[in-house]
């Protein structure tokens, strides 16, 4: 694949803040906050429109694929095109002769920007996160176990999100988790679930039954630290149950956003375990078991908040 990052013309740019970093974007990030800059400041991390190679490849893409090179992995993605990801510092896009839409911006905002979070030293989750007195409270899982779920199942009960998707985790000194996207992406049965009227909700895609979720209350602060972790499990009964360290790190490791494949590419499976490690041994990990059918969301909540009740009242 050619690199010619020639820009297009140049555009407005945009600037927003996600996961403690300030954001310069060409590209409409409607999911991130706005950064109201200052004077003087500067950017961390800038995304780009670029031509990274012809726009017969870039229509041709009928898979998934990514590549490695050094300090740069690039992605590419039916309908979105190519997103390469530069040092931590820049997101390059190529959508070739198409248009940007939503597709390429959940790309941009999903596994853009948490290989950018990742080459920049923070632990990256494929994780939902909320604020229970001021502490982030995180939900780690399988794919469709229910996070996005809790999260917004909490935020319906007065407590805001922190971030939904990704959530990154500073492992510099005491372990603390930064804001990131607080529009959960929920199914049908969990809208249902938790009461449609709670909130607003707009079709992800035109042929699946999953939403964004605005409306919910979103955590205000800067950083936060971390009140505990529920790697939820599915079960008959509703149950919290603390585990052992070494089940605790498995648990935070299993819920790394960045795929073991791009991880082993890169020569990072270790130090992925060693950010995960840190996590684990800052936080009270515990397994969360709930009924898949999510009538019983209210009992699952109502047992989480007795949970960390006792564990505050305790600490």
């Amino acid at each position: 694949m050619r690199t010619n990052t020639h820009h297009k013309v140049a555009k407005r740019i945009n600037s927003y803040k996600a996961h403690g970093l300030r954001i310069d974007s060409e590209i409409g990030m409607p999911m991130f906050r706005v950064w109201e800059r200052e004077t003087g400041d500067t950017a961390d991390l800038e995304i780009l429109e670029a031509r990274l190679t012809e726009e017969e490849k870039v229509e041709e893409l009928s898979d998934y694929v990514f590549s490695v090179d050094g300090n740069t992995v690039t992605y590419g993605a039916p309908d979105v095109g190519f997103v390469k990801v530069v040092g931590g510092k820049k997101i390059l896009v190529d959508t070739g002769a198409r248009p940007v839409g939503r597709p390429v911006r959940l790309v941009v905002a999903g596994i853009g920007l948490a290989t950018a979070l990742h080459h920049r030293g923070y632990a990256v989750l494929h994780s939902s996160a909320v604020s229970v007195g001021g502490k982030a409270v995180l939900f780690t899982g399988h794919k469709q176990a229910g996070k996005s779920t809790m999260a917004a199942a909490f935020a319906t009960r007065g407590y805001p999100i922190v971030a939904d998707d990704i959530v990154s985790v500073s492992v510099e000194g005491a372990c603390t988790v930064y804001p990131g996207t607080t529009t959960p992406k929920l199914w049908q049965d969990s809208m249902s679930a938790l009461g449609e009227q709670s909130f607003s909700a707009e079709r992800v895609h035109p042929d699946i039954d999953k939403f964004f979720v605005s409306g919910l209350e979103a955590g205000e602060r800067e950083r936060y630290n971390i009140g505990g972790v529920l790697s939820i499990r599915e079960s008959e009964n509703t149950y919290i149950e603390e585990v052992s360290f070494a089940s605790s790190v498995r648990a935070i490791v299993e819920g790394s956003y960045i795929s073991e494949e791009i991880l082993s590419a890169r020569g990072e499976l270790e130090s992925n375990f060693e950010r995960c490690s840190k996590v684990a041994k800052s936080s009270l990990v515990c397994e969360l078991g709930r009924p898949k059918d999510y009538s019983e969301i209210d009992e699952v909540v109502d047992t989480v908040q007795k949970h960390i009740d006792k564990y505050d009242a305790s600490a």
